[in-house]
């Protein structure tokens, strides 16, 4: 058997790199004593940095994970990817990537080599493997590396070729995603409404919602989204009063918005009423100028310099029925609302 060994330096750190591919469908548990590493060894994706010597930093031990950080992509590019994320790291790591065999172009290419129904491609970003279903390819690198580290999937990140994830994620683990992610595929126009109705109706995450993807002119939605902590939304000229007074966020930022000022004033008399009361946090950046001058007047909204630096500043505010107070600030295309957190009282 050949084993191909080669060195290379990443940032100030000399990794050795020794190919280990043959052995992807071994368990984590029998990786240590094929490679020569001691049983507490597990190490930092075995498959790629696997040499004894990269062990010498807690770097490159499983201890240096976040419990929670694959996160898969399935993108415009035609591809999925299997990422991981070092707990004090912000960017994530494509560790494992899969394509369609027809994606491989072999002249400029390392050459392949063919492993158990697959060809698979080494880069010092990436491992590349090849399928002649991606789909099928992509499922097997997330449950690769999610059962190397005994992991749940973190985060989703779509576009439309890859909303069959939905329900696939649901079904393989019962902990939530903690960040959805839609994304816009430059390589398509507009997605059918069906896509989208099924996105936002089987979308699931506790802590982020994102939909960067364009919708349609005349696209709405009669569904209900959330509960999640943050909605973020880039093209929001979809989203109707009915919608910001159902949505189940704690915080919302919506883009492109075409919410009129008829419409924020329903909406601000719904939220004193004791509306969405879950939310602490509005953004709206409108798609067009609005006036709000008539704001102030027909909902008695009260010019609010305020005085005091233990709160959020302001200019203007308005007090809930029960009598939590949010400040708000407007210009000509920009709406901001924020729910002031009660006073402690000593």
């Amino acid at each position: 058997m050949t084993i191909i060994t080669a060195e290379f330096k990443c940032k100030k750190q000399k990794l050795h790199f020794r190919d280990s591919m043959q052995f992807l469908a071994m368990a984590l548990a029998k990786m240590p004593e094929a490679f020569e590493l001691s049983g507490e060894v597990k190490g930092f994706l075995p498959h790629l940095y696997n040499h004894p010597d990269n062990y010498r930093s807690h770097n490159y031990s499983v201890d240096g994970y976040n419990k929670n950080t694959i996160e898969v992509f399935e993108d415009y590019d035609s591809r999925g990817r299997a990422g991981i994320g070092l707990e004090w790291e912000k960017d994530w790591k494509a560790v494992l990537s899969a394509y369609h065999i027809s994606e491989l172009d072999e002249p400029s290419e390392p050459k392949p080599i063919e492993t158990n129904g697959f060809k698979r491609v080494f880069s010092l970003e990436s491992i590349d493997l090849y399928f002649e279903d991606r789909v099928m390819g992509t499922k097997w690198i997330v449950d690769y590396v999610a059962d190397l580290f005994n992991l749940n999937v973190h985060s989703l990140v779509i576009d439309r070729n890859g909303i069959w994830a939905i329900d696939w994620i649901n079904n393989r683990q019962e902990k939530m995603l903690e960040c959805f992610k839609f994304d816009k595929n430059p390589k398509y126009h507009l997605n059918a409404e069906k896509d989208l109705n099924y996105v936002l109706r089987n979308a699931r995450a506790s802590d982020y919602f994102v939909l960067n993807d364009m919708f349609p002119v005349n696209y709405r939605f009669d569904g209900i989204l959330g509960p999640v902590n943050h909605l973020l939304i880039s093209h929001g000229h979809w989203v109707t009063l009915d919608n910001l007074m159902t949505f189940d966020f704690i915080k919302i930022k919506v883009r492109g918005s075409r919410i009129s000022v008829t419409d924020l004033h329903s909406f601000l008399r719904h939220w004193r009423a004791g509306g969405s009361h879950q939310m602490t946090y509005l953004g709206l950046q409108l798609e067009t100028y609005r006036n709000f001058e008539r704001l102030e007047e027909e909902l008695e909204i009260i010019e609010d310099r305020l005085r005091n630096g233990d709160e959020r500043n302001g200019d203007y505010s308005i007090t809930r029925n029960d009598g939590v107070k949010a400040v708000m600030r407007f210009g000509t295309q920009s709406f901001v609302m924020t729910v002031l957190p009660p006073r402690e009282i000593i």
